[in-house]
């Protein structure tokens, strides 16, 4: 239940991103942290798709380890980001970058019970 839950959580962050969060939205959050104007497009792209590929990858049961690895390594990645470029989104009353930890901590649960036979 845990891979499964995991895998529709960023399989869905990823088509939100892409289909139901405002565009423009998404691109001033990348712009203001940094990210420069030309590569905006491109890293919006990117990460939307990354997203759904990861979430695709838990759900179908591939290298399980292998992808919650990386789940953590971008979650942490995005927590660095974020910390550096919005530091007042540790705060934000909706999503807050505290629920990063217990998502970090419910991916190691999945790669140390996932049964890779």
């Amino acid at each position: 239940m845990l891979r499964v839950t995991l895998g529709l959580f960023w399989l869905s962050t990823g088509l939100a991103t892409l289909a139901l969060w405002p565009h423009a939205d998404s691109l001033r959050m990348l712009g203001d942290s940094g990210i420069p104007d030309p590569l905006l497009p491109v890293v919006f792209h990117v990460g939307w798709a990354f997203d759904v590929v990861l979430g695709l990858a838990v759900l179908m049961r591939y290298r399980v380890a292998l992808v919650g690895s990386i789940m953590i390594a971008a979650t942490t990645v995005y927590l660095v980001f974020l910390s550096i470029g919005q530091p007042w989104q540790w705060i934000h009353p909706i999503t807050p970058l505290t629920i990063c930890i217990p998502l970090m901590v419910a991916t190691l649960v999945m790669m140390a019970t996932d049964d890779d036979r």
